[in-house]
């Protein structure tokens, strides 16, 4: 789900176009962290139809990084995502939307909940 919000938000606000291609590196670091693949072969250019189809992590960090934590947030609320939904599912629970100011950032594009 993060991802289909990461790329909505950035075609929303115009940093990304459907056409856009993104040349991939082999790994992304950030912070400590070096960030890989498993579905898409990188390195090579990767379209939003594949980023999101193979679930590409690099492209979506690298997304990520053109917009800011506060903009990912306010699309993440209009999603509803941390609010349980009105669907009938054995189980459901809400999930977690904490705000920008009980994010770790390791660097730019990696958001992680403290």
């Amino acid at each position: 789900m993060a991802k289909a919000v990461t790329l909505s938000a950035a075609l929303e606000e115009g940093v990304i176009s459907a056409d856009t291609a993104l040349e991939l590196p082999p790994t992304i670091v950030k912070g400590s962290q070096t960030f890989r693949d498993t579905h898409t072969p990188t390195p090579g250019k990767i379209t939003l139809s594949e980023c999101l189809a193979k679930s590409s992590n690099i492209a979506s960090i690298m997304i990520s990084d053109k917009r800011g934590p506060d903009k990912l947030y306010a699309y993440q609320k209009t999603f509803v995502l941390g609010r349980k939904t009105n669907m009938s599912l054995a189980r459901r629970k809400a999930g977690t939307c904490k705000p920008t100011s009980h994010w770790q950032r390791p660097a730019p594009g990696v958001l992680t909940s403290r």
